[in-house]
This record gives structure tokens, C-alpha cells and sequence, in this order.
């Protein structure tokens, strides 16, 4: 691969140049394929892919093949019980009433929950109630060789310990979708006075 080479100003280094280029482009597209593809091959397998840990889990090595760890996801009992809280609350609330993800932060930061020693917002809050994780599955791999998306049906999935059940991830997603606000057309301030 090209890291840093001097070509000659002649026709022939410009030439030796473009080569060189498309060689290393060539490289780096072969590399992002394989990667995509063991990417497919380490979820189906049921191993972690790799990112940021979800709240509620820790990666922890399954087994070791040469030199290459390979991950799963692990309850974290603390955490996960965070995570039950956030989605009761969005269930059900405190008395009864569901409550939305800035009120749910509000409410956990006041009581000095924090998600590995940060506070929790609106949209964190938001990220944890639509999480797969939460339901034992996780997308392993979404784009094809190319880097393009493929069709939802043809997503490879991953599997993790389930923290939420089905029925309680489906009731608070309702609640959410009932709760978010419409979009409406954008009428401009001229058009408004009319």
C-alpha cells in the first residue's frame, strides 16, 4: 500500500504513480470485503462484532482462536437493572403514568444513576428503549461487500442475553410512537399572515 513514495515528474512516474494508486485502492476495497464478511461470519457464530458495549452488558472473551479474541455479550447485573428501570418508567412510570426520555433522565440523574460515569440525556434515554439488545439480538451485519444496505430481511443477526421481554419492548415502543410528535408542512412566516 502507498504510505508516502516520490514518483518521477516524467509521463512514465505518472504513469508508475496511477498505477501504485489503483493498486492500493484495489487493496483497501479487498480488505473492507473481508471485513464485512467476517463481520456476517462472527454473528452468525453468535460472537459480539465489535462497538461500543450496549448499557447493561460487558464483553467478555468466549475463546481465543490464534491470536484473535472472539466476544460475547455478558449481563451486567447493575447495569441491566438500569435498564429494566428506564423502560418501567416508560412503561408505567412512577404513579402509573409513562413517562418520556428527558423526564426518565431527569429522574435518574437526580437519583445519581449515571451510565458508566456519565449523566444520561434525552437521546441516551431515547438510544436504550429502541435497542434489539435489550431483546437478546443485535445486527451482526447490514451492508453488503460494497458497503451498500441491504434489504432488512437479509440483515445477519447476533444473539445476547435478553434483558427485556418482548411484550414490554413492544408496549413501550407503542407508548413512544403515540407520544412523538406529528410532522407537519413547514408554513414560512410570510405565508402565516396572509
Amino acid at each position: 500500500m502507498l504510505v508516502h513514495q516520490t514518483f518521477e515528474k516524467s509521463h512514465a512516474g505518472r504513469l508508475h504513480k496511477l498505477l501504485t494508486s489503483w493498486q492500493d485502492e484495489d487493496a483497501i476495497e479487498k480488505a473492507s470485503m473481508n471485513t464485512r464478511g467476517g463481520l456476517r461470519g462472527t454473528a452468525i457464530e453468535g460472537f459480539w462484532t465489535g462497538g461500543p458495549v450496549p448499557l447493561g452488558y460487558d464483553s467478555i472473551t468466549a475463546e481465543i482462536r490464534g491470536k484473535k479474541e472472539k466476544k460475547r455479550l455478558a449481563i451486567n447485573e447493575a447495569e441491566a437493572e438500569i435498564v429494566r428501570t428506564i423502560f418501567g418508567l416508560a412503561e408505567r412510570g412512577i404513579d402509573g403514568t409513562p413517562m418520556g426520555g428527558r423526564a426518565i433522565a431527569e429522574y435518574l440523574n437526580a437519583r445519581g444513576y449515571t451510565r458508566r460515569g456519565k449523566p444520561f440525556y434525552n437521546a441516551t434515554v431515547a438510544g436504550i428503549l429502541s435497542r434489539s439488545h435489550y431483546l437478546g439480538r443485535f445486527v451482526g451485519k447490514k451492508f453488503d461487500t460494497r458497503g451498500n444496505l441491504l434489504p432488512e430481511d437479509e440483515w445477519t443477526w447476533g444473539t445476547c442475553p435478553p434483558i427485556i421481554e418482548q411484550a414490554q419492548f413492544d408496549r413501550v415502543a407503542a407508548l413512544r410512537h403515540a407520544r412523538a410528535p406529528r410532522s407537519t408542512p413547514h408554513v414560512s412566516p410570510a405565508a402565516r399572515h396572509c
